[in-house]
């Protein structure tokens, strides 16, 4: 999509005020509460607040689709999923952070989560299809910083699951091999 210069120039005004907006949120100046730490299944997360916990925790299931189980064990499963994502994202340099928090802080303050991703509804009470229509939005959309904002999510995501163990029979995957039993090989 080839934008005009008054689209360009619309388009970067949004950006900025997105952006600000977030920082505005992330810093804790809008709502005092935005710097708690979330809590998932009675473990405290080391980089989510409790805003960008709910923004993510209804993603997960749309994203994996089938390759979550289904049943009584799928709420369990997917605060593990959040859990992975909160200790890899706390290990990320803080630029990564920061840009993260920054997009989480977007997508969970109602009106920039109206802009920004057209979402009405709380992600809560958002259906499957919404969320999953959203994400195909930023997919294909022309700004390379929502399509990079949904790559970031869905990947997050997917490394999160697929890094926890017991993803790994759906897939066929073993395992990792067994240091322990190797023999020593002499010359």
């Amino acid at each position: 999509m080839k934008l005009n210069r008054r689209q360009f120039i619309k388009t970067g005004i949004a950006g900025s005020l997105l952006l600000g907006a977030a920082g505005y949120v992330t810093h804790g100046v809008f709502w005092g509460g935005g710097k708690r730490s979330a809590s998932v299944a009675g473990r405290t997360c080391r980089f989510f607040t409790r805003r960008q916990a709910q923004t993510l925790k209804p993603m997960i299931p749309v994203v994996l689709g089938e390759a979550l189980p289904t049943g009584p064990s799928t709420a369990g499963l997917v605060d593990e999923v959040l859990l992975g994502m909160d200790v890899n994202i706390a290990a990320l340099p803080l630029a990564a952070k920061q840009e993260i928090s920054a997009l989480l802080t977007i997508l969970a303050l109602a009106p920039t989560r109206w802009l920004a991703a057209g979402v009405w509804s709380s992600w809560s009470n958002a259906s499957p299809e919404t969320i999953r229509a959203f994400l195909d939005r930023w997919h294909a959309s022309g700004s390379l910083m929502l399509r990079s904002g949904a790559d970031a999510l869905c990947m997050l995501i997917a490394a999160s699951w697929y890094g926890n163990p017991k993803s790994w029979a759906g897939v066929g995957y073993p395992g990792p091999p067994k240091v322990g039993n190797l023999k020593e090989v002499s010359p």
